[in-house]
């Protein structure tokens, strides 16, 4: 007796490997209260909020990356790449402890995720 194919999937979705999660955060300095404060104390927040989020570079486990903007958006774009959800939300929550998170107005956010297709 003939042993039967595998069932194949349907064909009209496609099949696809759960990749990373992603979370786009996009901020507009408070310039006013940034300026207004102190220079040593914006080189420490600058300085503490550089080693945070260099520290959030975590190799396979995920990345944060950095980026400035051009344009009416914002100034700062941080782009987060972690495994799952909950990774994401730590990254967030990370962002908000930062020193410097008081003069970061979020102007939008979006979340992705990026599937392998077979």
């Amino acid at each position: 007796m003939e042993k039967a194919p595998p069932a194949m999937h349907d064909p009209r979705v496609p099949e696809t490997l759960e990749g990373w999660s992603i979370l786009h955060q996009v901020f507009r300095i408070r310039w006013p209260e940034w300026r207004v404060r102190p220079e040593d104390l914006r080189r420490r927040l600058a300085g503490e909020a550089a080693e945070d989020l260099g520290s959030m570079r975590r190799g396979e486990a995920g990345t944060t990356v950095t980026a400035t903007l051009l344009g009416h958006k914002g100034d700062l774009m941080l782009i987060h790449l972690r495994r799952s959800f909950e990774d994401l939300q730590a990254a967030q929550a990370a962002v908000a402890r930062l020193g410097l998170s008081t003069f970061l107005e979020p102007t939008a956010s979006f979340v992705s995720v990026v599937d392998v297709g077979l």
